[in-house]
């Protein structure tokens, strides 16, 4: 099974709720902010391009809050944030199904089984 770094490569959370560094597209020595609290949800990026085309056209009510108006390093982290928060549900449910299956006299499930039944 693929790790989250895999799946959404140069994305890792800042230790900060809901903000996220992501390495830039076009030039892999920087860094871009993103930060999903902004724009009631939508978030926003540190990026040229939000910056300079998507946050005015936004502000100016020529664009609405939709996913084509993000750049791409917005779209990464909020896959990211998407397989982060299904990844915790798995996990919880995992452990529900095992704490049922210990009352059973069952042997637990692994996570990484990619058969799990839920």
């Amino acid at each position: 099974m693929k790790t989250i770094s895999e799946l959404c490569p140069g994305v890792s959370p800042t230790g900060d709720s809901l903000r996220y560094e992501v390495q830039s597209l076009s030039r892999p020595a920087e860094k871009h902010t993103v930060d999903l609290t902004a724009w009631s949800g939508h978030g926003e990026c540190s990026c040229e391009r939000w910056k300079y085309h998507f946050a005015p056209l936004i502000r100016e009510g020529v664009m609405q809050l939709t996913p084509a108006a993000a750049c791409e390093h917005l779209k990464l982290v909020w896959r990211y944030f998407a397989i982060q928060q299904a990844q915790a549900v798995i996990a919880f449910r995992i452990d529900q199904i095992n704490a049922n299956r210990a009352e059973a006299g069952q042997p637990p499930i692994k996570y990484e089984n990619e058969s799990t039944p839920y």
